[in-house]
C-alpha cells in the first residue's frame, strides 16, 4: 500500500495513461466491436497502461525511482514534478492514440500496408474488420451510391466526406450528404428529393451499389 503522496501519484502515473489512451482512441475511432463489454475495456485500458509505464522506466526510472525514495526532493521541484505528470500521464497518451488512429486509418498507411503484404508474400489468415459493410466503408473513395430496399425500389445520393455509415455492431445506416431521385430501374436522376442529405436504413437492403463519379 502507498504510505506516501508520491507513491501515490507513481502508481496513478503507472495506472492512468491507459485509460486517457482508451477514451482519446474511441473519441476519434468509436467503440470496436468487442469493447461493449466492460471487463475488455478495463483489460485494454491496463495494457495500455503497462505499456507506457514500461516506456516511462526506460526513460526516466532512474528519476523517478530518486524522487520516490527521497520524497522530500518532489517539493524543490513541485512545479517540474506537476508538469512531468500532466504531459506523461494526460498529454502524451491522448495524442498518442490520436496518432495510432489517423496513421492506422491514412490511406498511405493502408496501400504501403498492402505493398509490403504483396511484395514479402504474406497472406494474413483473417481479417478484422467485422463484416462486409465496414470494410466497404472503410475504403470506399467519394462518389455514388445507391441502395435497392427491400420493396424494390431504390436509394441513393452523393457520398462524400460528409456523409457517414453506421459501423458494427450498431444498425446499418447511412447518411448521404446528397439525396437525389431514383428512378425505377435504379439510374439516378437530375433531380435532388434531399439537399440537406438522407439517411437510408439498410438493415433489409437487397444490394448496395458504389459508383464511382465520372472523370
Amino acid at each position: 500500500m502507498p504510505e506516501t503522496w508520491m507513491q501515490v501519484a507513481v502508481i496513478l502515473a503507472a495506472v492512468m495513461p491507459g485509460f486517457v489512451y482508451q477514451v482519446s482512441r474511441r473519441k476519434v475511432a468509436g467503440p470496436g466491436p468487442d469493447e461493449r463489454e466492460f471487463a475488455v475495456r478495463v483489460l485494454r485500458a491496463v495494457a495500455a497502461s503497462a505499456v507506457f509505464a514500461g516506456v516511462y522506466a526506460a526513460a526516466f526510472g532512474p528519476t523517478v525511482v530518486r524522487y520516490v525514495r527521497e520524497p522530500a526532493s518532489t517539493f524543490e521541484d513541485i512545479r517540474l514534478v506537476a508538469l512531468a505528470f500532466l504531459l506523461l500521464v494526460v498529454l502524451v497518451p491522448w495524442a498518442a492514440a490520436r496518432a495510432a488512429v489517423y496513421l492506422r486509418t491514412s490511406r498511405w498507411f493502408a496501400e504501403l500496408s498492402a505493398t509490403l503484404t504483396s511484395r514479402l508474400r504474406l497472406r494474413r489468415s483473417w481479417n478484422p474488420t467485422p463484416s462486409a459493410w465496414d470494410y466497404a466503408f472503410a475504403t470506399v473513395r467519394p462518389g455514388w451510391v445507391r441502395v435497392r430496399l427491400s420493396d424494390g425500389s431504390w436509394a441513393g445520393g452523393w457520398f462524400g466526406y460528409d456523409s457517414f455509415a453506421t459501423s458494427f455492431p450498431e444498425p446499418q445506416e447511412l447518411y448521404l450528404e446528397v439525396g437525389y431521385v431514383m428512378s425505377e430501374e435504379g439510374t439516378f436522376t437530375a433531380e435532388v428529393s434531399a439537399p440537406e442529405g438522407v439517411i437510408i436504413r439498410c438493415q433489409d437492403a437487397l444490394v448496395v451499389d458504389f459508383i464511382p463519379p465520372e472523370n
